[in-house]
């Protein structure tokens, strides 16, 4: 109604959340009866081989996903997951099947599913949809979102990124092992002074830690750098929180971390002059956005595949975000990151 031509509904590259009923939702409205899901990224080891989603050649369920403390993966065949969801028939389309895309639709809703082990079967794909006419109604990752420029014609414009003067705060609001490795990663070799957050912080609504907040400001005041996160070596796991003494239950757990730190970020950001922050998870950052009154995030570059930087469009704090999913990356990631800033011109 708002005259958009095209949807894209991302959705997460190891399958967490509610993809089919997000996907039925989509194809509930659309004028058209048919949405294509491309679920593969290759360039982050996530492939779909015969309908089955893999990382690093892994089934789903052979990976820490699996484990995951609050929304654990337990299919690794894409069209099965869907299909615990939604009514909509769901079919798989192979490499050498994507003559589908210009059969006519017989009428009935359908969720196509297309295999995708590499960039070439990706950009088969897109061609594929653009000679059929098919372009319009997609659902994937970023991995599929990277190639809509070109298939769609948009005219690329350089856009100049400036590093902002002032600190940089890592900030992890994540309970993924990846994301764990990462953090301390950045501790014992990039020089990040790191303090890890207490259970009482992250889910007692309204409670402030005075000295803990006093003593990270002084210490990022003098090294520059500093990390902030909610586990660490002998910190906490999603199995030691314990929801029910704050009168949660655990599936507000995700939430209410995001919620606590944001609010400890915008008394950090209130109190030291902050340039970069680096932000691990999707809720971390909504937490962040949301005590910092700022929804609207502009995305102005990638700096390793999947991990993004971005700027508050309408913040009253000139910083600029690098945020990444927390179960995504290589251990290095924060050297890559690091390194990437440090050729920025500053603003």
């Amino acid at each position: 109604d708002a005259g958009f031509d095209f949807i894209y509904k991302k959705t997460d590259s190891t399958l967490r959340g509610n993809i089919g009923s997000e996907l039925a939702a989509v194809l509930d409205r659309i004028p058209g009866n048919e949405i294509v899901f491309v679920p593969a990224f290759p360039k982050s080891g996530r492939t779909t081989v015969r309908g089955v989603q893999y990382v690093d050649g892994k089934r789903l369920t052979d990976t820490v996903f699996a484990g995951d403390p609050f929304n654990p993966i337990k299919n690794s065949e894409v069209k099965t997951i869907i299909g615990e969801q939604t009514d909509a028939r769901v079919e798989n389309v192979f490499p050498g099947q994507l003559d589908k895309f210009s059969l006519p639709s017989d009428g009935s809703k359908v969720i196509f599913v297309a295999d995708a082990a590499d960039d070439d079967d990706m950009l088969n794909i897109g061609r594929a949809l653009k000679k059929a006419g098919k372009l319009k109604y997609l659902a994937g990752c970023a991995g599929f979102a990277e190639l809509l420029p070109e298939l769609l014609d948009y005219e690329k414009t350089a856009r100049p990124i400036e590093k902002f003067t002032g600190h940089t705060l890592l900030v992890s609001g994540s309970l993924n092992p990846i994301a764990l490795k990462q953090v301390a990663f950045a501790e014992t070799k990039c020089n990040y002074v790191p303090s890890v957050l207490s259970a009482k912080q992250i889910l007692d609504t309204g409670y402030v830690d005075s000295a803990w907040e006093r003593n990270i400001v002084q210490r990022l005041s003098e090294n520059g750098k500093a990390a902030i996160w909610t586990q660490g070596s002998n910190g906490h796991s999603a199995e030691r929180l314990d929801p029910v003494k704050y009168r949660l239950t655990k599936e507000q757990i995700p939430t209410h971390i995001a919620d606590n730190v944001g609010m400890i970020v915008k008394r950090i950001l209130d109190r030291e002059p902050i340039g970069t922050l680096i932000i691990f998870g999707g809720d971390t950052l909504l937490g962040i956005a949301r005590h910092i009154s700022d929804n609207i995030i502009e995305p102005l570059g990638e700096i390793i595949p999947g991990v993004v930087l971005a700027r508050f469009l309408n913040s009253r704090y000139p910083i600029n975000i690098v945020t990444k999913a927390g179960g995504y990356g290589e251990e290095n990631a924060v050297a890559l990151i690091d390194a990437f800033l440090s050729d920025l011109p500053v603003h």
